[in-house]
């Protein structure tokens, strides 16, 4: 799912304190790691690293809402943004490059500014293999590169006061004790997110068809006194008819070129659902009366509507109804973030 040069980039930066050089301009350290001491770090932080790794490809395993196209465009604008995705970590490879030997800093910046590169890229990767961004995940893998750097830096100032044991019992041992903490939390959160995002337990019922009608006959205008389409045409519809209703009827087809009602399949009335909570939402947006915790609950629904039907199914007997409702559910989805950013003020 990663590239993974970008993953080792961050590992290979602790074989520069020894006889191997992984950057074409590695930091001098002035006082010489004990080999064990740089084969003990290393392991241990690939280690980290495979397990946010496996949590990642896990999450986008069981992730419904990606769609490869949503994804592939995520990607493509987080490399367009990927000078502002470094930027994030600029102010505390300055303050750390500060802690430096002054005739190392120039050799130290260029360094933690490979690393932060390759922390860049990596989460350009993450948010491919998710289909979207989480602030919070991002925050803790940026976290986990940032104490990495912060643990070369103690070493390096601290490295002719300690013997190697003290190193690791002073420096070494509680850095990673805060890694251990960060990947924790990285887990946790990712296995929230597969709650929300994914489907918690298997199929309950014996297909994609019966589960689509079971959630139809739940849904407010199909079930409400007035019939879809009902007064599109005829004389009642001089006293009845509704724009929203007859607009939505002749977009998922369910009127005739003589505005007669035809007959519904579930896939269309979940259709017509979807786009009568849809009409009333453009509808305040054109009459300037929208709040924002409108659209954001009108995307949620639409997207709880889509998944219910998705994850109530025999997935092992995937349909193209079931893909229709992936769609949706993602789509919504892209949505509801979009109109969250404006309601984090609210």
């Amino acid at each position: 799912m990663f590239r993974n040069w970008r993953w080792l980039l961050l590992v290979l930066l602790l074989v520069s304190f020894g006889k191997v050089a992984c950057f074409e301009n590695p930091i001098k350290f002035t006082h010489k790691i004990d080999p064990e001491t740089i084969g003990s770090i290393s392991d241990r932080f690939g280690e980290t690293w495979a397990k946010i790794k496996t949590d990642v490809d896990e999450l986008a395993r069981k992730n419904i809402l990606r769609v490869e196209e949503s994804a592939q465009r995520l990607r493509e604008n987080a490399k367009r943004d990927i000078l502002e995705i470094e930027a994030q970590l600029n102010k505390d490879i300055n303050t750390l490059v500060d802690r430096i030997d002054e005739k190392s800093r120039s050799a130290a910046r260029e360094f933690f500014q490979q690393v932060n590169k390759a922390r860049a890229e990596a989460l350009v990767d993450v948010r491919y293999s998710i289909g979207f961004i989480d602030e919070r995940l991002e925050d803790r893998i940026s976290q986990v590169a940032l104490e990495l750097m912060k643990m070369l830096t103690k070493l390096d100032e601290t490295a002719d006061k300690f013997r190697p044991e003290k190193l690791r019992s002073e420096i070494i041992e509680p850095a990673f004790a805060e890694l251990d903490k960060l990947t924790m939390d990285i887990a946790q959160h990712i296995d929230r997110l597969v709650d929300k995002i994914g489907c918690k337990v298997g199929g309950t019922v014996t297909s994609v068809e019966e589960s689509l009608g079971r959630v139809v006959e739940r849904l407010p205008f199909s079930k409400s006194k007035r019939r879809p389409c009902q007064y599109c045409k005829g004389f009642w519809s001089w006293f009845y008819k509704d724009e929203q209703d007859c607009s939505c009827c002749q977009k998922e087809r369910l009127l005739n070129k003589n505005n007669n009602p035809l007959t519904t399949t579930n896939i269309k009335l979940f259709r017509y659902n979807v786009c009568m909570l849809k009409s009333e939402l453009d509808s305040r947006l054109n009459d300037n009366t929208l709040e924002v915790q409108y659209a954001v609950d009108t995307y949620a629904t639409v997207q709880e509507w889509a998944m219910d039907v998705y994850c109530k199914s025999d997935l092992s007997m995937a349909t193209a109804i079931q893909d229709v409702m992936k769609r949706e559910a993602a789509q919504a989805h892209e949505h509801y973030l979009f109109w969250s950013k404006f309601n984090k003020g609210n």
